[in-house]
């Protein structure tokens, strides 16, 4: 009896150790989903933990009008970033079907041409379309240098509380859009829009952002896209609580 109960307790710690093994070889630290600029997305399955990075086998549904947003480490100074768009009136699903580039399969949709300059088109009825980009995107530089500012982006208002420290909320500001323009132009290129779109937000004391609001008139997919990229840049703390209207 002693014997035939020690083979158990082998077999089970075998088995331990053997999915123990195939859980650590799971690789979550590569593709990372960004739930925040993903609205409309849902992660059906995936066997990372948190949800915030996905696996090989992942599955996510976006609904009618939903954006997709991942993201992975592509070298020291870059990384690789992905958005999908579902423009039409039924929910699609993906599959992640590679850690690298590009990265997705999509399961439900048969009209899908094959990738051509970091673009995918599919056709999912007649005038309804699912489609995405990718690019690869250099990591922000925070410095205090401040960049100079191009015709394409216009500060039009800031309300702080004294007006010798308008300067520094520039230099704030302009530093902030900067970083950001990569992912915005990558909005821009997703939806093959240049355009305008102006918002206004806060930023708070603790870095974070109190609220963005669209203020133009015009493409929503691309207006709510760039807000969702304000909206998750991590901001310096500034000194006191600062508003911007930007055109970008």
């Amino acid at each position: 009896m002693n014997s035939w109960f020690k083979k158990i307790q082998v077999i089970v710690t075998l088995g331990l150790l053997f999915n123990g093994t195939a859980a650590m070889a799971i690789d979550c630290s590569t593709v990372q989903y960004l739930k925040n600029k993903s609205p409309g997305t849902q992660v059906l399955s995936n066997d990372c933990i948190g949800m915030q990075t996905l696996s090989i086998g992942s599955e996510l549904e976006l609904a009618a009008g939903a954006r997709l947003w991942l993201k992975s480490v592509y070298n020291a100074t870059t990384n690789q970033q992905l958005i999908c768009q579902n423009r039409s009136v039924v929910p699609v699903r993906i599959n992640i079907v590679n850690l690298t580039n590009p990265w997705i399969k999509v399961a439900n949709v048969g009209h899908c041409q094959q990738w051509v300059n970091n673009r995918l088109n599919c056709s999912v009825a007649n005038g309804q379309k699912f489609f995405c980009v990718s690019s690869i995107i250099k990591k922000p530089r925070y410095t205090a240098a401040k960049p100079e500012r191009t015709t394409s982006v216009q500060m039009r208002a800031i309300s702080i509380s004294k007006p010798e420290n308008i300067a520094k909320a520039e230099s704030y500001i302009d530093t902030a859009v900067h970083n950001m323009q990569a992912e915005i132009n990558l909005c821009r290129n997703l939806l093959n829009s240049q355009e305008p779109v102006e918002l206004i937000w806060n930023v708070k004391l603790t870095g974070e952002v109190d609220d963005v609001s669209i203020l133009s008139e015009g493409n929503y997919e691309l207006s709510s896209c760039i807000r969702d990229v304000v909206l998750s840049y991590k901001y310096p703390k500034p000194k006191e609580m600062l508003t911007f209207v930007y055109k970008f």
